[in-house]
C-alpha cells in the first residue's frame, strides 16, 4: 500500500479526484477516488474462495459500503479502523444499495497523511450563532439568584479562558448525538432550557441548584474528547476517568476559591453531575436522589434522543431526499418516520 507521498502523482494520473466529492454525492456508473474513513472492515471468503474486504466508508453526510476484491489481505493488515484514506473505484448498485467496488490498480488505496486530510469533510460544526449561544448562557448564569453559585458558574464559563474557549468548541459525543465541533454547548443550553421548563410543574425546585448542575453536567467532556481533522477521539483522561468524574473534580475544584458558597448547594451541584446518566450500568456511580438531579437526567436524556431521531432522518434524507423513513438506527432499536413539514 502506498503512503501519502504518491497521493499527486495517482490524482495526476488517474484524473479521477474531485476534492469536494462526498459520500452523498456518489452515483451509479461513475469511476471515482474520494477521500472517505474507514469505519469498519471484514476479511471474507468467496464461494470460490477468494479472499475480498468488505468495507464501510464515509464522510460527515453518509456511508457507503465498498469491496476490494485484488488486495483484499494486504489492505486489511495494513490499514486501521479510523483511517482517512483516498479509494479509487467505481460505484455500481448492488442489492438496491451504493456500493464502491475497488479498482485493481495497485494505489487503489492510500492513505493520508493526518496533515493533509481534508477536515471539512469529516467535522461538522455548530450551525448556531455564537453570540447568540453566549447570551444564553450569559442569560442563564445571570438568572441565578444565589451570588456564592453564581461566582462558581462565572469562574468556570467566563473567568477561566481554556474553559471557556473548550466549552464552545467541544462535541458533547463522539457519535451517538451532538458529535461536531461546539455540539457540547448546543446540548448544554437545551438541556437547561427544558430543565427549566420541566421545573415550572412543580414546586420545591432550587432553581439556582437546578441551573448550575443542568449547565456543568457535562463539562467533564471538554476534556474527555479531542477533536482531530478525521473526527472525535477519547483522550487518555476521558478513557481512564470518563467526563462524569472528570466534571465533578473539576467544579470541586472550582468551588474550593468560593468562600462562602453552602456546602448544600456544592453537594447538590455535584450530585447531578454524578447521576446526570440516571442508572448505575448507563455510567453514573450514584441514582439521582434530589428532585433537581432527576429533572437533568430527564431533559438530558429527552435531549439525547430526539437529537438522534433527527440526525438520523438528516443522515438518510442526505442519501435519498424522497425516504419517508430512516434506516434503522442500532442504538435506539427502532426505524424513524421522517418529518418533512419544516426543517430538522
Amino acid at each position: 500500500m502506498s503512503d501519502g507521498v504518491n497521493l499527486g502523482d495517482l490524482f495526476e494520473r488517474n484524473n479521477l479526484i474531485n476534492e469536494t466529492l462526498y459520500v452523498k454525492d456518489l452515483k451509479p456508473n461513475e469511476n471515482i477516488t474520494i477521500e472517505v474513513k474507514l469505519i469498519s472492515k471484514r476479511l471474507q471468503e468467496a464461494r470460490d474462495g477468494k479472499k475480498f474486504l468488505l468495507m464501510t466508508l464515509g464522510d460527515k453526510t453518509g456511508v457507503v459500503r465498498a469491496v476490494d476484491r485484488f488486495h483484499a489481505e494486504e489492505f486489511d493488515s495494513t490499514i486501521k479502523i479510523g483511517s482517512i484514506i483516498n479509494v479509487t473505484g467505481k460505484v455500481v448498485m448492488f442489492d438496491n444499495r451504493l456500493q464502491l467496488n475497488v479498482s485493481r490498480n495497485e494505489d487503489s488505496v492510500i492513505l493520508i497523511k493526518e496533515e493533509d486530510i481534508n477536515s471539512e469533510k469529516f467535522l461538522n460544526s455548530n450551525k448556531n450563532n455564537i453570540n447568540e449561544l453566549q447570551k444564553k448562557l450569559l442569560s442563564f448564569i445571570n438568572s441565578i439568584n444565589d451570588k456564592k453559585i453564581k461566582k462558581l458558574l462565572e469562574d468556570i464559563f467566563i473567568n477561566d479562558e481554556k474553559i471557556k474557549k473548550d466549552f464552545f468548541n467541544s462535541p458533547a459525543a463522539m457519535t451517538v448525538h451532538h458529535a461536531y465541533k461546539g455540539g457540547l454547548i448546543a446540548h448544554t443550553l437545551k438541556v437547561t432550557e427544558l430543565a427549566l421548563k420541566i421545573s415550572e410543574t412543580y414546586k420545591n425546585v432550587n432553581k439556582d441548584v437546578l441551573i448550575a448542575g443542568a449547565l456543568l453536567h457535562d463539562i467533564g467532556k471538554i476534556y474527555e474528547y479531542e477533536v482531530k481533522p478525521y473526527g472525535i477521539e477519547k483522550t487518555s483522561e476521558g478513557e481512564l476517568f470518563g467526563h462524569i468524574n472528570i466534571g465533578s473534580n473539576l467544579v470541586m475544584n472550582k468551588s474550593k476559591k468560593i468562600a462562602g458558597l453552602k456546602k448544600e448547594y456544592l453537594d447538590e451541584i455535584i450530585h447531578i453531575i454524578l447521576s446526570h446518566h440516571g442508572e448505575i450500568e448507563y455510567g453514573s456511580p450514584i441514582l439521582p436522589k434530589t428532585i433537581e438531579s432527576l429533572i437533568v437526567h430527564f431533559a438530558d436524556n429527552i435531549d439525547s434522543k430526539i437529537q438522534q431521531s433527527i440526525e438520523s432522518m438528516n443522515n438518510t434524507l442526505m442519501i435519498d431526499n424522497d425516504a419517508s423513513w430512516t434506516d434503522f438506527n442500532k442504538r435506539m432499536g427502532r426505524k424513524f418516520k421522517i418529518n418533512k413539514q419544516e426543517e430538522l
